[in-house]
């Protein structure tokens, strides 16, 4: 019985407490199954076991996203500095009909005050008054505009301006563009921070926006069956992305221009039209932990604003208006794009893994790609490009590339391979420490410059 349980924990026989609250588990769902959780992650907890205790209370959270002593207890088991440790202690404090005890407002300060160099929610300028709960779009657009910290509650939520603050999810929480916005998340001036939220449906224009002078920061956020892009990044502003996901998505998954800056960890693109792509006066890309797959053109494509010779010889290719803007917008600039590309798996994609290009300067490290078509990497345009301790996969055959397999010359004949340089003029590739596994002579060929 669950006094029983109750009575060992609070003799002290933390061991016994635990197997007994294991016990009871049996066919417990939701709230019932969080509590029962929740308590044996105490026992966890005084026995000094951390790890099982934020086990628990990842399973509790999971049977019933609303019940704050599971986010509370979570919060108390992770090491104040953890990438998840901000969220938890947010949760408890906006779910619960109580005000903060004392114990758990010593525990949000030191979280916020570790969250002031975290990837993930920052709480180090937020007083815990300021942190509150919505279960409407109503409620949500009400709340929205006093920097405060708002815990969605499960459910789906519709926004259409402009915004800044700090959004976090707890359980399923869906946020979609109303009639009047091109947008689901919109951000020109300030600080927009989401964490765990997915976005659906579609709109006229990226499912998430940050332009002019905004920063954004997006944590666990999914982007899937989206009908445009996934998130725009344009104009001097910056983005920072940890553990997201972007899935089939008719457009880009991410689109960096005109001055700005993204720096993504362990995300997944999957299935999109483009995984990344940085042009058009594009400032920084960095991407770590990241992995791109079976997108129909490039995983990655990282495009400078320099024209020389070797760019002129290329010739243009029909552009759009957008687009057409965005590189006039970063020639006028001469901006040099400058990207690392460390620790990721890019991998199956129809129009090259990584395509470098127009004076860019890219550095890939410890980063493993593989079957991409036609090139693993293409460097061209007086780039720069050092490639290190990387694995290449290729297989040599046919290139089945639209882009190149028709109406090119020499289409016919290209061949699924490693790094190819092409007319590079005034650029430098360096490969060195890496592993390729397929025809010899097309581990690293060079055709012009």
């Amino acid at each position: 019985m669950a006094s029983d349980a109750a009575a060992l924990f609070k003799a002290g026989n933390f061991a016994a407490a635990a197997a007994a609250y294991g016990s009871l588990l049996e066919g417990l769902t939701d709230k019932a199954a969080a509590i029962g959780l929740t308590n044996r992650a105490a026992c966890h907890a005084k026995l000094g076991d951390m790890t099982a205790a934020e086990v628990d209370s990842r399973l509790a959270i999971e049977a019933s996203p609303e019940y704050a002593r599971a986010h509370l207890r979570l919060a108390s088991s992770l090491p104040i500095d953890h990438d998840d440790a901000a969220s938890a202690v947010v949760a408890p404090i906006a779910l619960s009909a109580q005000p903060a005890n004392d114990e758990t407002q010593v525990l949000y300060q030191a979280i916020a005050s570790a969250s002031a160099s975290s990837r993930a929610l920052r709480l180090d300028h937020m007083d815990i008054s300021r942190v509150t709960s919505v279960a409407t779009t109503i409620e949500l657009n009400d709340a929205l505009g006093r920097d405060d910290v708002i815990v969605l509650r499960p459910g789906s939520y519709q926004l259409g301006r402009c915004i800044s603050g700090s959004l976090v999810g707890v359980g399923s929480v869906k946020v979609t563009a109303n009639m009047f916005c091109s947008h689901a998340l919109y951000v020109k001036r300030g600080l927009l921070q989401v964490v765990n939220v997915a976005i659906i449906g579609g709109g006229d224009g990226a499912a998430v926006c940050c332009c002019d002078a905004g920063t954004l920061r997006l944590v666990g956020c999914r982007v899937i069956d989206y009908t445009e892009a996934g998130l725009l990044i344009s104009g001097r502003c910056t983005a920072s992305l940890l553990a997201c996901v972007f899935q089939r998505l008719v457009s880009h998954a991410i689109e960096v221009r005109e001055g700005a800056s993204v720096d993504a960890c362990d995300c997944r693109l999957e299935a999109c039209r483009q995984g990344v792509c940085a042009y058009g006066g594009a400032f920084s890309v960095k991407l770590q932990g990241c992995t791109i797959r079976n997108c129909s053109k490039e995983g990655v494509l990282v495009s400078g604003s320099d024209v020389n010779a070797a760019t002129r010889a290329q010739g243009k290719k029909k552009q759009t208006p957008v687009t057409e803007r965005a590189e006039a917008w970063g020639r006028e600039r001469r901006l040099t794009l400058t990207s690392s590309i460390t620790d990721c798996t890019i991998s199956h994609n129809g129009n090259f893994g990584i395509s470098i290009d127009y004076g860019a300067q890219v550095v890939v490290q410890r980063c493993a790609l593989q079957m991409n078509d036609p090139y693993n990497i293409l460097v061209k345009g007086g780039s720069d490009a050092s490639i290190s301790a990387s694995q290449f996969t290729f297989a040599g055959k046919s290139s089945k590339s639209p882009c190149w397999a028709q109406g090119t010359a020499g289409g016919a004949n290209l061949k699924l391979a490693g790094v190819h340089v092409a007319i590079n003029y005034g650029g430098e590739v360096q490969v060195f420490g890496c592993a390729f596994s397929g025809t010899r002579e097309l581990g690293i060929h060079c055709r012009h410059g």
